[in-house]
Order: structure tokens, then sequence, then C-alpha cells
């Protein structure tokens, strides 16, 4: 070993390194005022132009009513239910995530179909039929869902409260 000191009083070996390892990381290191943007040009910025600007397809979904779960890991969680379809799973890709609970299947354990057109819910077992209770009968098909319908997926039982009936409907605040 060849203890080395190099001008900036760093110590290294000498035989394994031709100059100080510890003096070439700190100049490839970024400098946080570059990636704070600190030392960024003014550059002034304008609006675009009408025939520049980009029109995005809504992500945004209307909330139509909530699953609370009463029993499981996860009491007391309230869950957005959204137009649509909406996929129940502890995979963070699914539309309503339950990761705590482990008698849950990761992906489309169930799946929540709200069609604001017919105004109605219907709960479905894309996978696994068996481990899916609507009111402690076992789903056998696609079922409509009533308000204050019990769901239970594994151990973890949910209650279905809607928001969307016929006394109230997104269309009318558009």
């Amino acid at each position: 070993m060849n203890l080395t000191k190099c001008k900036n009083n760093h110590y290294y070996d000498g035989t394994k390194f031709t100059s100080c390892p510890h003096c070439i990381n700190q100049k490839s290191a970024p400098h946080f005022s570059s990636v704070l943007g600190l030392n960024q040009r003014k550059v002034p910025t304008k609006a675009p132009l009408p025939s520049e600007e980009v029109s995005y397809p809504s992500l945004h979904h209307n909330t139509v009513g909530w699953l609370v779960c009463l029993k499981g890991t996860m009491h007391g969680e309230s869950f957005p239910i959204r137009e649509g379809e909406n996929h129940i799973g502890r995979s963070s890709n699914m539309d309503i995530v339950l990761f705590k609970e482990a008698s849950v299947s990761r992906e489309n354990h169930a799946i929540i179909t709200f069609s604001p057109k017919d105004e109605n819910f219907i709960l479905a077992a894309p996978s696994y039929p068996a481990a899916l209770f609507l009111n402690s009968i076992p789903l056998e098909q696609p079922s409509p869902l009533s308000a204050k319908d019990q769901i239970q997926l594994g151990s973890c039982m949910l209650l279905f409260v809607p928001l969307c009936d016929e006394t109230f409907n997104w269309n009318n605040y558009q």
C-alpha cells in the first residue's frame, strides 16, 4: 500500500489509484444549485398561441360512491368508486387498492362498474368467484349493488355507499 495525500488533503492508496478518487467523485457529483435550477438563465416564457395548445382527454372521472372497510387490516379506510370500471386488488395499479389485505388477490379480485347512463352499480368477480361474497352469499355472476351492501373479499369486509342514484347524478352539475 502506498498511502498518498492529494492537494485537498485526501488520503488514498497510490498503488490502486493514479489520482485522488475523492477529488474525482466530487467533480462528477451534481451541484445542488444546478439541480435546483438556481443557475438557470432568465428566459421569458410566453403563452402558447391557440393553434399551439394541446387538449388532453380527461383523466378525471367523477366519484359515484365509496367502499368503507368494516373488517380487515384496513379497518375504517374509505375508497372512492369512480364512473366506469373499478378494479379491486392489492396491486398499486388497481383502482381500489387494498394493499394491506393479504387475503385479497393482487389484481382483479373484483370489479365494480358504474354506468352513468343506467345509473346502476354492478359487482363482478373476474378471477376468483369463490373468494367473493355479496351480503354473505358467494358471488357466482355479476350482481347489482344496493346501498349498505356488504362485500367480502377474503377476510376483508367492505360496505358499499353509493352517491349517484335516482336522487343525485353528476349530469345535473356539468
